[in-house]
């Protein structure tokens, strides 16, 4: 390979990328969390307020730190409630699935044995028992209050009113996982499998991969979701900056050409690298020209891209630099004249001088009316209202 052939790759801080997305996502978690205006004191939602049901389906944009559970029997009314940091579907799998595995074991929970015998009977626990969110909690302290609360203003523990065998507040620490941190290993392209690795390496926290993949899905829906929220703002960051597809596979490392291969088309809409960055490049291309920029104006502000490259999209897109201005200025000018704008400064926000749109104005508005000046076509506007 001569010199000459050898491509040049452009250095990315790919870490100050991502850190910059993190921070948003926390910013709007933040948010979030202020609108819900809760009390320090009480940092919880329970079941009466309208939008608990809503907050318990949108874990990601919460960040809420577990759920007070209820489980109802059918047969007699009876109730047990938990706390759990995963799913309820999950908390609930894991009741059928002990009373199966321990159905020989003195150390069957209440709730267990009564699977157990429903099972027994032929019947489909989820028939039989209704578990639902109670509360929704924001830190560990408020989860353990709520639950020794809700036992025993329902005195659960008694064994003809419910299933609970503690008193509430109890149990072993719970395995926290930070998840900020893991959506910045999934802005930076890790698999499940790598995150679960780097959260033991780095942070000594000891869960499964199963468990780390459940908690995704648990925040962002599943791990494609995760990915768009995530790893496409970085991508598109890169894209819009001019970076081209080698930049980026070298930029990712190990995971730059499964990037481009195979993740960018399902996080794009089935669109290929150059189809995204086409796309993305034409985006920019009409904000420039809104503003009045020409051609060589355009490639000294978009130097990753390159005047060759602007030219032709702008051909391909629009026919011409003259097409592609009439397309976009025609619906601004529009609404300009309805509020009364004077055709001086119509065009000089559209980037022309202020001595050529005073001189101007007129003649532009003709080639882009159909013959009528300012003054006819604001009438001709206003008319159409």
């Amino acid at each position: 390979m001569l010199l000459t052939e050898i491509i040049q790759i452009r250095p990315v801080n790919l870490q100050r990328i991502v850190n910059s997305i993190i921070k948003q996502y926390k910013r709007g978690i933040i948010k979030h969390q202020k609108q819900l205006k809760l009390n320090i004191n009480q940092n919880f939602l329970t079941l009466k307020d309208k939008r608990m049901i809503n907050i318990y389906v949108n874990r990601g944009y919460f960040d809420y730190f577990g759920i007070i559970y209820r489980i109802i029997d059918k047969r007699n009314g009876k109730l047990l409630y938990g706390f759990t940091l995963d799913s309820l579907k999950h908390r609930w799998s894991n009741y059928k699935f002990f009373a199966i595995k321990n159905k020989y074991s003195e150390y069957l929970l209440p709730i267990e044995e009564e699977i157990l015998k429903v099972i027994n009977m032929g019947l489909n626990p989820d028939r039989v028992f209704i578990i639902k969110p109670v509360d929704i909690c924001f830190d560990y302290n408020t989860l353990r209050k709520r639950e020794d609360y809700w036992i025993n203003r329902h005195d659960t523990r008694n064994r003809k009113k419910g299933y609970n065998s503690n008193k509430g507040g109890g149990g072993g620490p719970k395995i926290l996982i930070p998840m900020d941190i893991v959506a910045k290993y999934i802005a930076s392209g890790y698999k499940a499998t790598e995150i679960t690795e780097l959260l033991n390496k780095k942070y000594n926290i000891f869960v499964g991969c199963r468990t780390v993949s459940r908690r995704i899905n648990e925040y962002w829906g599943n791990r494609l979701s995760a990915q768009k929220k995530f790893l496409k703002p970085v991508l598109v960051n890169l894209i819009i900056k001019g970076y081209s597809s080698n930049d980026i596979i070298s930029t990712f490392g190990s995971h730059g050409r499964n990037i481009i291969d195979r993740l960018m088309p399902k996080i794009f809409d089935e669109m290929s690298f150059s189809e995204v960055r086409a796309y993305y490049l034409t985006e920019i291309i009409k904000k420039l020209i809104i503003k009045g920029l020409g051609q060589k104006e355009m490639a000294k502000k978009l130097r990753g891209f390159g005047e060759k490259e602007i030219y032709n999209r702008i051909i391909e897109r629009w026919g011409s630099l003259k097409e592609a201005r009439k397309e976009l200025w025609i619906p601004i000018i529009i609404k300009k004249l309805r509020s009364n704008w004077t055709g001086k400064d119509i065009f000089i926000s559209l980037g022309y001088s202020e001595s050529t749109a005073i001189s101007k104005h007129n003649e532009i508005m003709c080639r882009l009316f159909s013959g009528k000046n300012t003054k006819q076509a604001r009438q001709h506007f206003k008319n159409l209202n």
